[in-house]
């Protein structure tokens, strides 16, 4: 499949603004309506890979539990046990325990996802930015609540200078498409901080959760 076919094109950046970077990868909403919804599962695993591959720059910060401490108090999720299906290094365990209770394994999401015995809990994740809508698209197909950290700017229509429409937020069309219901929980600045391997250092980025539940 082509990226172009798709609606994708992905763009690089010399001087990486990382406090609203949501993904290197920007999408044309309505050719991705139009021809994706990929329908085949192997294809959309094929793209998700591609996409990951292509924009590592974004893709790689881990979670302080600080970021999901305050959602999962209010929402009674304390205890409760999730499905974590990114956690990386095994970081994001570390950082949920006495939080909740995680099962997950360091193996691939797609593989996962089509195991017969992938967990049922609720999924809690910070996944790569760079092929998000094809997770929720999957997440959704398969009925699955989750609750998942996503770019500020994921949320959000996007216009041109000139005011004209260039790409909008998918979220009603999917809620539409698929049911259930979701709410956008939004953090306080001190809960988005992520740490960066590469760089040995925390850094800011724009983030909110998305909470979607059948």
């Amino acid at each position: 499949m082509s990226l172009v076919n798709c609606g994708f094109t992905v763009k690089s950046k010399t001087n990486e603004d990382i406090s609203s970077l949501y993904s290197s990868v920007k999408i044309n909403y309505k050719k991705y309506r139009s021809c994706a919804l990929i329908d085949d599962i192997n294809e959309r695993t094929a793209f998700a890979r591609y996409l990951f591959r292509s924009n590592k720059k974004s893709d790689e910060y881990y979670t302080r539990s600080e970021t999901w401490k305050r959602f999962i108090i209010e929402k009674g999720l304390m205890g409760k046990t999730v499905f974590e299906p990114f956690y990386g290094d095994g970081s994001s365990r570390q950082v949920l325990s006495g939080l909740v209770d995680v099962v997950g394994e360091q193996k691939d999401f797609w593989e996962q996802i089509k195991d017969p015995n992938c967990p049922q809990d609720l999924i809690l994740s910070n996944p790569p930015f760079s092929f998000k809508w094809l997770l929720i698209q999957t997440l959704l197909e398969n009925k699955r609540d989750f609750a998942l950290i996503l770019p500020w700017e994921a949320f959000y229509d996007k216009k041109c200078p000139n005011g004209k429409l260039q790409y909008e937020c998918p979220l009603k069309w999917y809620k539409t498409k698929f049911g259930g219901d979701y709410e956008v929980f939004k953090l306080k600045i001190n809960e988005q901080q992520f740490w960066s391997p590469k760089k040995k250092e925390f850094i800011r980025i724009g983030v909110m959760i998305l909470y979607w539940k059948f």
